[in-house]
């Protein structure tokens, strides 16, 4: 059984180019995406349990997890783009 095809570097480096890049996305942002986001079925508990599995060493670290109420939780983010003022943000 052959496994998932192995894509190095060296075949992209065409997308460095922006143009490149955006007439790569061009087709999938003429489709019609459909998310489909449900309340979860085992509850906030369940949500709060499946991402703390990302916050060590991974996408979400503890300290960048920053409230968890009600309507949702507040993640704190650095915006390295800024040239002026605060980098720190939280969404």
């Amino acid at each position: 059984m052959k496994g998932p095809a192995r894509v190095t570097a060296g075949e992209h480096t065409a997308l460095t180019d922006t143009r490149a890049f955006n007439d790569g996305l061009a087709p999938q942002r003429k489709c019609e995406w459909v998310v489909d986001a449900k309340r979860p079925f085992a509850g906030p508990e369940a949500v709060l349990a499946y991402l703390s599995r990302y916050t060590h060493r991974v996408a979400i670290s503890n300290n960048r997890l920053l409230a968890m109420d009600d309507p949702g939780m507040t993640v704190g983010w650095q915006e390295y783009r800024v040239k002026e003022g605060s980098k720190g943000k939280t969404r």
